[in-house]
C-alpha cells in the first residue's frame, strides 16, 4: 500500500534573512512537466541524505515566474514533517538559464569585437591625422628636393586612401555589429524576467530516522502553453484519412526542460470558484427606482479585470506522450505530436454550377479514437500537397466530421441556360409564365469512379398567388431540401472513370400579372 504524502501548500511570503551556516542547500532535477494552455506544472526531485532530526532545506535556482501559491513539497519517506515554505530572490553574477547564458555569451563577444573595430577606426584616424600635418618645404629650383617632395605626396595619398578604405570597412562592420548586439539584446529581453535574478525556497524538515529522504518539489510557472492543431492527410486513392493531432509547444519559465517526463492537459484554472450569490427580486408597479436585479445578473467582478479571458472548455483531456522532451526557455516554438489515427472517409465531388462550375472534394468520416481532439486549426493535405487551411471545434470520440480538401481540376462540371421564355397565359392574358430549363454537364477525368453531388436552386414562394413547378423533364434529384434547406436540390451520381451525364433542369413560375415579384 502505498505511504501517505507529507504534504505542504505554500502562501508566498518573502524572505528578507539570508540563509545560516546550517542551511542545507538541495541539489533537485525537473522530472515531469504537464503543460496547460497557459502554464506549465513543474516537478523536481531531489533525495538529500539527512540526520534525524530537524533541518532547513534551501532549493536555489527556482525561477522568479514561479507561482508561490502553487508550490507543494512532498516526501513518501515515513516520519518527515514538512513546514511552511519561505521565499527570497536574489541576485547572481551570471544568468542562470541556459538560453539566457547563451545569448549573454554571444553579447560579450559581439561587444567585445565591436570594441576592436572601434580601435581600429582609432588607429586609422591617428594616422590621417599625421598625413595631415605633415610639411614639406622645396627650396625654389632645387630638383632633388622637389623630386622628393613629390614621391612624399605620393606616400601620404596612398596612405590616406589606405587609412579611409580602413575606416569605412570597420564602420561597415560596426554597423553590422550594431545590429546583430540589438537583436540579441531583443531576444534576451523577449526571455521575461531577469535572468540574473532567482528565488530560492526555504523550508524546514524533520525526520525520524537518518538517511536518504525522496522529496517532490512541484510548482506553477507562467510564460509556457500550447497552442492545439490537426493535420488532416487524405489519400484519394485509398479513401482513408490520416488526423494527426498536434501542439505547438513553447515556453519562457526561466528554466529548461532536459528530457522529461511530458504531458498536455486542456484543465483550466477558473477564476470563480463558487456559485453566485442571488438577492431577492421584488416586483411591483413602476416607480423611479431601478428594481434590484441578481448578482448574476449584474457584471461580475472578475470580468472587469483588465485581459482576462477564462475559456470554460467542456472537457478536460490530459495527454501524456510517449517519448521524453526537452524545450528550451527561449520562447522557441516545438511542434510535438499527440496522437494519430487513421480512419476511412466517404469522399464525395460536390459542384453548385449557379454559382462555380468547381468541383470540390470533400471527405466525411467518424472519429474514432479515444480521446477528444481540441479545437483549433486545420491543415489540410491532399495525396501529400498542402491544399489550404481551416477550423474546427472540438472533436469527441464518434462524433462525424466533413472537410473540404480543396478543387479537382479531373472533375468538369458546366451548367448552360436552353430556354428562358416569358409569356402571358388565360383569357384575358392576366397570368405570366416564366419558364427556365438548364442542361449541366459533369464528365470525370480520373483514372477511378467518383461520387458526384450537383446541387442548384429551384425558386421557393412565400406568397400563396406565386406557384413555381419543377418541370417533368427535369433529371429527378435525389432531394429537394439538401441540408433541410428548402429548394435546395441535389442529384448524386456515380461517374465511371472518362465518363460524362448531362443532367435536365427545368421548372415553371406562375404569377397574376399585374404582381411584381422579386428575387427572381
Amino acid at each position: 500500500m502505498q505511504k501517505p504524502f507529507a504534504l505542504v501548500l505554500a502562501v508566498g511570503l518573502l524572505w528578507p534573512a539570508a540563509s545560516s551556516a546550517a542551511d542545507q542547500h538541495v541539489a533537485s532535477r525537473i522530472t515531469e512537466v504537464t503543460v496547460q494552455l497557459d502554464r506549465a506544472l513543474v516537478v523536481r526531485e531531489a533525495e538529500p541524505t539527512l540526520r534525524a532530526g530537524r533541518h532547513t532545506l534551501v532549493f536555489p535556482d527556482l525561477p522568479v515566474d514561479l507561482d508561490r501559491s502553487t508550490v507543494r513539497l512532498e516526501s513518501r519517506h515515513p516520519g518527515v514533517a514538512i513546514g511552511r515554505p519561505t521565499f527570497r530572490e536574489v541576485d547572481t553574477t551570471h544568468p542562470v538559464t541556459p538560453a539566457a547564458r547563451r545569448i549573454t555569451e554571444t553579447l560579450d563577444r559581439l561587444q567585445r569585437q565591436r570594441r576592436i573595430e572601434r580601435d581600429g577606426v582609432a588607429v586609422q584616424q591617428l594616422i590621417l591625422d599625421v598625413l595631415r600635418r605633415s610639411q614639406i618645404g622645396v627650396e625654389p629650383g632645387n630638383i632633388a628636393e622637389l623630386a622628393d617632395a613629390s614621391s612624399l605626396f605620393g606616400m601620404i595619398e596612398t596612405k590616406g586612401k589606405e587609412a579611409l578604405q580602413a575606416i569605412r570597412a570597420a564602420e561597415h562592420s560596426i554597423d553590422q555589429l550594431d545590429a546583430e548586439i540589438g537583436r540579441y539584446e531583443r531576444e534576451l529581453t523577449r526571455l521575461g524576467e531577469d535572468p540574473m535574478r532567482r528565488v530560492e525556497l526555504s523550508l524546514s524538515v524533520t525526520t525520524e530516522t537518518a538517511g536518504p529522504t525522496p522529496l517532490r518539489l512541484s510548482y506553477a510557472v507562467h510564460g509556457a502553453g500550447f497552442i492545439p492543431s490537426l493535420e488532416a492527410r487524405l489519400d484519394v486513392e485509398t479513401g482513408r484519412i490520416e488526423l494527426v493531432a498536434m501542439a505547438e509547444v513553447s515556453q519562457l519559465s526561466g528554466e529548461d526542460w532536459q528530457s522529461i517526463e511530458f504531458a498536455l492537459s486542456t484543465a483550466t484554472p477558473s477564476w470563480q470558484i463558487a456559485a453566485p450569490e442571488t438577492d431577492s427580486w421584488y416586483i411591483d408597479i413602476r416607480r423611479d427606482e431601478p428594481r434590484a436585479v441578481a448578482r448574476s445578473e449584474a457584471a461580475s467582478p472578475m470580468a472587469a479585470m483588465a485581459d482576462i479571458d477564462v475559456d470554460t472548455s467542456r472537457f478536460d483531456v490530459l495527454y501524456r506522450l510517449a517519448e521524453p522532451q526537452t524545450i528550451a526557455a527561449d520562447g522557441t516554438r516545438h511542434d510535438v505530436r499527440i496522437t494519430t489515427e487513421s480512419l476511412p472517409a466517404e469522399l464525395v465531388w460536390r459542384s453548385v454550377p449557379a454559382l462555380d462550375a468547381t468541383a470540390y472534394l470533400t471527405a466525411a468520416f467518424t472519429y474514432a479514437g479515444t480521446t477528444p481532439l481540441l479545437p483549433g486549426p486545420v491543415f489540410l493535405y491532399r495525396d501529400g500537397q498542402a491544399i489550404g487551411q481551416t477550423y474546427r471545434p472540438g472533436l469527441q470520440p464518434g462524433e462525424e466530421l466533413e472537410l473540404g480538401f480543396g478543387a479537382d481540376p479531373a472533375i468538369a462540371v458546366e451548367r448552360r441556360l436552353l430556354t428562358d421564355r416569358r409569356a402571358r397565359s388565360g383569357l384575358v392574358g392576366n397570368t405570366r409564365l416564366h419558364e427556365r430549363r438548364y442542361a449541366i454537364e459533369a464528365i470525370n477525368r480520373r483514372s477511378s469512379p467518383v461520387a458526384l453531388e450537383i446541387i442548384d436552386n429551384l425558386p421557393v414562394s412565400r406568397d400563396s398567388r406565386i406557384t413555381v413547378e419543377l418541370d417533368p423533364a427535369t433529371t429527378p434529384p435525389a432531394t429537394t431540401e439538401h441540408d433541410g434547406d428548402a429548394g435546395v436540390l441535389a442529384w448524386q451520381l456515380e461517374l465511371a472513370p472518362a465518363a460524362a451525364t448531362t443532367i435536365t433542369f427545368a421548372y415553371t413560375v406562375r404569377h397574376p400579372a399585374d404582381l411584381e415579384v422579386t428575387g427572381f
